[in-house]
């Protein structure tokens, strides 16, 4: 069956643009499929990062646990040399 030349080229211009629209659903998918890939790369990274600020944290308060500890031992330390100091005059052997 032949197709009368003004509809042949109404058709083949149809297929042109099905082909078209075709091919550019396909590009848009694989730029689709490359931006999936990307987001979760970076949210691995971003989840590998907050793993690290939580271990960060973890480790900066006991830190600061363990400061306050030594700065009592420290004062303490501090307030029985005085003590002990006080105790023999001052520090100077028992010599006036």
């Amino acid at each position: 069956m032949e197709l009368e030349p003004a509809v042949e080229k109404r058709f083949r211009r149809i297929e042109s643009i099905l082909r078209e629209t075709a091919e550019g659903n396909r590009q848009a998918k694989l730029r689709m499929d490359r931006a999936e890939e990307r987001m979760d790369k970076f949210d691995k990274q971003l989840q590998a990062t907050r793993k690290l600020v939580e271990a960060g944290i973890k480790i900066v308060s006991r830190l600061s646990a363990e400061n306050r500890q030594l700065s009592r031992e420290v004062r303490e330390v501090s307030r029985i040399q005085k003590a002990m100091l006080g105790a023999h005059g001052n520090g100077k052997n028992g010599r006036s």
